[in-house]
C-alpha cells in the first residue's frame, strides 16, 4: 500500500506544533529563572541592579548584575562597593566604591564615592537648589544603604532581555496554540464528514441487487461487496492519518 504524504495543512500544523513547544519551553525557563531570582532577594533581603556604564571596569563589566544587601551607613568601609540613588536624579542609579567614609559631628556619615575607571572621585552636590555645591554624600549612620555582596558578568544584560521579550513570547505562543487548536478542530470536522459519506455509502443498495432476489449457495451478496473497496480506501487513510 503507497501511503500519500502529508498534506500541506498538515505540515503547517506538525511545524505550528513544534514552535510553539519551543516558544513554551523558553517562557517556562525564563519564568523559573525570574522567579527563582525574585524569591531569593525577598528571602534573603537584597536588591538587583544592572550596571549600564562602565565606570567600575574591570570588576564590573557592562552588563553585569549586582546583587545588594542593605546595611546601616555606619557600617560601610572605604573599598566596599554601594549602590544609590545620584543626587537630584533619583531615578538613576549609581554603582561606585567608597575612597573615604568619616562621621561628621551632625552625626551623619560623609561618604566619598569613585568609580574604578574614572580618573578623579565624585563631587556630588549638596545642595541640588544651588548649582555648583558639591561634596560627599551624606547618610544618617542608622540609614540604609545598599553595599554589592555579589557580582554577576552578564547576568543584568539577560535578565533585561528576558523582562522584554517574555510577554512578546508568551502572547506568540498563546496566539499560535490557539491557532494550533482551530487547525485540529478543523481536521476533525474533515474526519468526521468523510467518516460519515463512507458510511452513507455502504447504506446505499444497487438497483441491480435489489431486482434480484435469488443467488447461489454462498455467495455474497452484491451490495455487501460493493462498499468494501469504499471501506477499505477509508480505514487506509485513517491508518496512514491522511484527510479526506
Amino acid at each position: 500500500m503507497i501511503v500519500p504524504p502529508p498534506s500541506v495543512a498538515r505540515r503547517i500544523i506538525r511545524l505550528a506544533g513544534y514552535v510553539f513547544n519551543l516558544l513554551t519551553a523558553a517562557v517556562v525557563c525564563a519564568a523559573i529563572v525570574v522567579s527563582a531570582l525574585i524569591g531569593f532577594t525577598l528571602a534573603t533581603g537584597h536588591h538587583m541592579e544592572t550596571v549600564v556604564t562602565g565606570s567600575m571596569r574591570p570588576q564590573i563589566p557592562i552588563g553585569s548584575l549586582v546583587v545588594t544587601q542593605r546595611v546601616p551607613a555606619g557600617q560601610l568601609q572605604p573599598g566596599n562597593i554601594i549602590a544609590f540613588p545620584e543626587p537630584c536624579n533619583p531615578t538613576r542609579v549609581v554603582v561606585h566604591r567608597i575612597v573615604a567614609a568619616s562621621l561628621s559631628n551632625t552625626g551623619l556619615v560623609q561618604i566619598h564615592t569613585k568609580g574604578d575607571a574614572n580618573p578623579v572621585a565624585d563631587n556630588w552636590p549638596v545642595n541640588c537648589a544651588v548649582p555648583g555645591t558639591t561634596g560627599a554624600l551624606a547618610r544618617n549612620a542608622a540609614g540604609l544603604t545598599d553595599r554589592v555582596s555579589y557580582i554577576v558578568p552578564a547576568a543584568g544584560t539577560v535578565l533585561d532581555v528576558g523582562r522584554r521579550i517574555a510577554l512578546p513570547l508568551l502572547l506568540l505562543s498563546g496566539g499560535i496554540g490557539i491557532l494550533r487548536m482551530g487547525f485540529g478542530e478543523v481536521q476533525l470536522y474533515h474526519r468526521r464528514r468523510a467518516g460519515a459519506s463512507a458510511l452513507a455509502r455502504l447504506n446505499v443498495i444497487p438497483d441491480d441487487v435489489s431486482a434480484s432476489t435469488t443467488r447461489e449457495p454462498g455467495a455474497v451478496p452484491h451490495a455487501a461487496v460493493a462498499p468494501l473497496p469504499a471501506l477499505s480506501a477509508v480505514l487506509a487513510a485513517r491508518a496512514a492519518g491522511t484527510d479526506w
